[in-house]
């Protein structure tokens, strides 16, 4: 290295390597996870649908979480609907936990 720029440009190679190289294969497979329910098409196709997912000074709630999805329950009295009951209780205590976490 002769010259600071020399210096910076390994320091930049080095910072990419260690972010992106040592992590591809984990980065690929959350990607093809998201793949798999066409996640990453739809955030493409309509990114301000995902708004929630950018930087902001707002605070993510529980509320506000469980309020980005709409639940479509199966008729009342079958089967399906006691478990999906249950388990959007589950995703609700679930969220409220990582709120709890999150801001103490």
């Amino acid at each position: 290295m002769k010259t600071l720029e020399d210096k910076k440009k390994v320091v930049d190679d080095y910072i990419q390597w260690y972010f992106i190289y040592q992590n591809h294969v984990s980065i690929q497979r959350f990607k093809e996870g998201l793949a798999t329910l066409d996640f990453v098409n739809a955030l493409e196709q309509h990114p301000s649908l995902f708004s929630f997912m950018y930087y902001t000074e707002t605070k993510l709630t529980a509320d506000a979480v469980e309020n980005i999805f709409h639940v479509q329950f199966s008729q009342p009295g079958s089967t399906n609907r006691q478990e999906e009951a249950r388990v959007l209780s589950y995703w609700r205590d679930y969220l409220l936990y990582l709120e709890g976490i999150i801001y103490g």
